[in-house]
C-alpha cells in the first residue's frame, strides 16, 4: 500500500491503556489505515525512533470561542499535542444570538473569562445568529479540531431577553430553550453547558443569567438529551467552592440519570480550605454510579499561577471595598489605595473575607501565603521580588492590606503579583485523587484569563510531572486518560486510539524532553490585548487529520482541523 504519511520505528501508547510496542503507522486520506513493520512507499516518512507515538490528545475544557476566528492554529493548545478541543464551556458560548443581545453575550464573556469588550468587539464578526451559522463560520480551516456545546448563558438571552437576568423561565420560555438545544444538537453540539456557579458574574457585578435557573429548568434542559443519546452535560455547581453540598449531589446525580448522559462537572480537586471534601464527592460519584448516573469531575493539573495586576484583575472580586476601587475608572485607583481613611476598612475585607455578596458573587478564600510579589517598577521595591506578601507585611510590622495597598500606590499600579494557589504540601493529596476512575483530565481553561495565567500546557505538565517523574500512573494510563476517555464522554467514536479506521490524529514526543516552559506575555491579540503563552519542549510532531501541524517547535502553517459536528461521520 502506498502512504500519504508513514511513521517508522516508533513506540506506540495507542489509548487503550494496553502495554506500548514498537510498530509502524501508515497514514493515507486522513485515516490510520495499517499498523505493523510496513514497507510500502509514502510520501513522506517520519522517522520516530526513540519517541512516544500517541493519539493527539483531546481537552474538554476550553474558552476558545472567539478565539478561534482570529487565531485558526488555535494556539497555545496546538503546541501541546492536543489535536481535539471543546469549547462553549460553563454556559458560555456565542450562539445562538439575536442581534440585539449580542452586546449582552459580550458581557457576559468577556466578565466571566477576563476579557476586554474593545478586543471582543473587535475580533467577533457577528456573521451569525443560530448555533449552527457559527459552527459554520468557525469552520473554516483550523489547527485542531473543535466540538462545541451550546451554552446556556445564550440559551437564557435568546428565549428570554433582559428577563434572563432576573428570574427562571417560564414554561414557554423553558420550551423555546429546549427547541434551542434540539437544534443545536441536530446540528453537531456535543451537548450543553452551565454555570450555577457564585463566581460567575456579568457587568456590573449581576449574576449571569444562567444562574438564574432553577433546579426544574435545568432538569427539563437535562431530558432533552435523551432524544439523542449522545453528548454530554458540563456544569459549575452552586456549591463548588466549598465541596459539593447534598442538593448539589442530588441535582447532579439526578441531571445524569434523567438525561442518560454524562454529567462533567467542574471544579473536583483538593481544596486546601476543606481538605477531605475530594474524598467526600468521589465516594458520592462511586455511589450515584451503583444508581446508574454517569459522573465525572474534572481536575486541574498544572497548579494554578495567576498574574494579578491592579490596573485589571478579578482576584480582589471576594473582597469588599477592594472590590468597589477595581471597580473604578483606571486613573482613580492609585488615590483610593492612597487614602489612609480606606485602610481600615481593606484591612476589614481581608480579616472577614465575605460569605455573601450584595453584588452577588462569591470567591475562593485567598491563600495570602501563596501571593508573592512577582515584578515591581522601583529600584525600592525590588528587594519584594519573590517574596510571599505575608513576609513583607510581617517584616515591615504592618497589615497585609497595607503592604499591598502601598506598593499598589506608590508604583501607580504597576506592580504585578502572583499567585500560587497549590504548595509542596498539597501535592500528595493531589495525586491520588487523580487515580479514580471518576475524575476528567483537561481543565486548562485555554482561551479564558489571558492577561493573568496560561495553562493550556496541561497535559504536558501532566505527563512530565504526574506521569514519567512522579510515576502517580502509568504513561499508558496517563495517554488513555487523555485520549479515549475523553473521546469516550465527548462521543468522538472515531478519535482517541491508534487503531484502523480511525482518524490520524496523532502526537509524538521524546518521552526525557517533554516538558512546559515557562508562560511569557505577547501581543498579539486584535483590539490590543496581551495574553500569556505556554510552549513545550519535546513534542517533535503533530498529526490533525493525517496532515503534519507541527515539526518540533514550528507550526507548518496547514490548517486541517473540523469542527466536528457530534454524532455525524466527521464526529
Amino acid at each position: 500500500m502506498a502512504y500519504d504519511i508513514l511513521i517508522k520505528n516508533g513506540t506506540v501508547v495507542d489509548g487503550t491503556g494496553m502495554p506500548r510496542y514498537r510498530t509502524d503507522v501508515g497514514i493515507k486520506d486522513g485515516l490510520i489505515v495499517e499498523r505493523g513493520r510496513l514497507t510500502g512507499a509514502a510520501d513522506r516518512v517520519i522517522d520516530a525512533e526513540g519517541l512516544i507515538v500517541a493519539p493527539g490528545l483531546i481537552d474538554i475544557h476550553t474558552h476558545y470561542d472567539p478565539h478561534l476566528i482570529w487565531d485558526p492554529k488555535v494556539t497555545p493548545s496546538c503546541w501541546h499535542g492536543v489535536t481535539t478541543i471543546v469549547a462553549g464551556n460553563c454556559g458560555l458560548t456565542l450562539a445562538p444570538v439575536k442581534p440585539e443581545h449580542r452586546e449582552a453575550m459580550m458581557g457576559v464573556f468577556g466578565q466571566v473569562e477576563e476579557l476586554s469588550m474593545k478586543s471582543l468587539s473587535t475580533i467577533i464578526p457577528w456573521e451569525w445568529e443560530s448555533f449552527g451559522e457559527y459552527l459554520d463560520r468557525i469552520d473554516q480551516g483550523l489547527g485542531v479540531n473543535v466540538a462545541s456545546f451550546v451554552g446556556h448563558n445564550a440559551l437564557r438571552l435568546y428565549a428570554m431577553g433582559d428577563a434572563a437576568f432576573e428570574r427562571p423561565a417560564n414554561d414557554e420560555e423553558l420550551e423555546q430553550m429546549k427547541r434551542l438545544v434540539r437544534q443545536a444538537m441536530s446540528v453537531g453540539a456535543c451537548g450543553w453547558s452551565t454555570t450555577v456557579s457564585p463566581t460567575h458574574v456579568g457587568p456590573g457585578g449581576a449574576p449571569v443569567p444562567s444562574r438564574m435557573a432553577d433546579d426544574r429548568e435545568l432538569l427539563e434542559l437535562a431530558r432533552v438529551m435523551t432524544e439523542y443519546n449522545r453528548g454530554y452535560i458540563e456544569i459549575i455547581a452552586r456549591s463548588f467552592l466549598w465541596g459539593l453540598n447534598e442538593a448539589d449531589q442530588t441535582l447532579l446525580k439526578n441531571m445524569a440519570l434523567v438525561s442518560g448522559r454524562p454529567v462533567v462537572w467542574l471544579t473536583h480537586g483538593y481544596k486546601w480550605y476543606k481538605p477531605e471534601s475530594w474524598r467526600e464527592e468521589q465516594a458520592w460519584m462511586e455511589s450515584a454510579s451503583k444508581e446508574g448516573a454517569s459522573l465525572y469531575g474534572v481536575v486541574r493539573l498544572q497548579p494554578i499561577d495567576r498574574r494579578v495586576h491592579f490596573e485589571r484583575t478579578t482576584f480582589v472580586n471576594g473582597l469588599d471595598t477592594w472590590r468597589d476601587i477595581m471597580e473604578l475608572p483606571v486613573e482613580q485607583r492609585a488615590a483610593k489605595f492612597r487614602d489612609q481613611e480606606l485602610r481600615p476598612a481593606l484591612r476589614h475585607a481581608i480579616d472577614h473575607p465575605q460569605t455573601a455578596s450584595a453584588k452577588g458573587q462569591l470567591r475562593p478564600q485567598i491563600r495570602w501565603e501563596a501571593l508573592t510579589v512577582d515584578a515591581t517598577t522601583l529600584p525600592e521595591h525590588k528587594a519584594y521580588e519573590g517574596r510571599s506578601v505575608m513576609d513583607i507585611a510581617k517584616e515591615r510590622g504592618v497589615h497585609i492590606a497595607d503592604a499591598i495597598a502601598d506598593l499598589i500606590a506608590a508604583e501607580d499600579l504597576q506592580t504585578v503579583f502572583r499567585l500560587r494557589a497549590s504548595l509542596p504540601q498539597d501535592d500528595a493529596a493531589r495525586e491520588e485523587l487523580l487515580k479514580s476512575p471518576h475524575v476528567m483530565l483537561g481543565n486548562s481553561d485555554s482561551g479564558a484569563h489571558i492577561n493573568s495565567d496560561c495553562a493550556s500546557g496541561e497535559p504536558t505538565y501532566f505527563l512530565r510531572n504526574m506521569v514519567l517523574d512522579k510515576g502517580v500512573m502509568s504513561l499508558e494510563e496517563g495517554i488513555r486518560r487523555w485520549t479515549w476517555v475523553p473521546a469516550s464522554v465527548v462521543g468522538l467514536t472515531d478519535r482517541g486510539l491508534i487503531r484502523e479506521g480511525m482518524r490520524a490524529d496523532l502526537m509524538m514526543f521524546a518521552a526525557d524532553e517533554i516538558n512546559t516552559r515557562k508562560a511569557e506575555i505577547i501581543e498579539d491579540v486584535p483590539g490590543g490585548e496581551t495574553r500569556y503563552v505556554q510552549k513545550a519542549d519535546g513534542i517533535k510532531h503533530v498529526i490533525v487529520n493525517g496532515r503534519v501541524t507541527l515539526n518540533g517547535e514550528v507550526h507548518t502553517g496547514d490548517l486541517p482541523g473540523k469542527v466536528l459536528r457530534v454524532g455525524s461521520a466527521e464526529g
